[in-house]
């Protein structure tokens, strides 16, 4: 049975290091109902490894987030100003934010900017805007089922391709 050592950070006990094991899991998968068995250091899985793949390691802040200090509240730039190009500050609008779509407001007309970016599910992408680029975005857009807000349909919007820009 494979074994690692983790660092464990300080939360109510003294840092220090552990030594942790896998264990093996026999169960039916959720998704495709076939019988599986996974290896795996935290709880039983509910997926089998076809359905949902093991996640690439990501790096973690190693700062506590009670001790850190609190941010600065970010100025939103209101839809009329990003549609006009009319906002003061250059550094409000990110520059890897590149909108490939108008998210639209069908009761309003009003467009909004956004950028369709690609989750690991290939029919999923997330609906990003220029305000929350680079954190969670609420909406999603399904290429089978449409545009979604935490999950269901979202009818008050409807989704509109920009046209590509000619090469200068």
């Amino acid at each position: 049975m494979p074994s690692k050592y983790v660092f464990v950070k300080e939360y109510t006990v003294q840092a220090h290091n552990r030594l942790i094991h896998t264990r093996t899991f026999k169960f039916i998968c959720k998704q495709c109902s076939a019988p599986t068995v996974r290896e795996t250091f935290g709880s039983r899985p509910l997926y089998c490894e076809e359905c949902r793949p093991p996640k690439p390691k990501t790096i973690k802040a190693t700062t506590n987030p009670k001790k850190s200090q609190p941010t600065k509240q970010k100025r939103s730039i209101a839809p009329s100003q990003l549609r006009a190009g009319k906002h003061s500050n250059s550094k409000e609008t990110p520059s890897s934010f590149f909108p490939t779509h108008n998210l639209v407001a069908t009761a309003s007309g009003e467009k909004i900017p956004v950028a369709l970016v690609p989750t690991q599910t290939p029919e999923l992408f997330r609906v990003q805007t220029a305000d929350n680029w680079g954190s969670h975005s609420p909406i999603e857009y399904d290429t089978k089922r449409g545009l979604l807000a935490q999950g269901q349909p979202l009818v008050t919007s409807t989704l509109e391709a920009l046209s590509p820009k000619p090469d200068e």
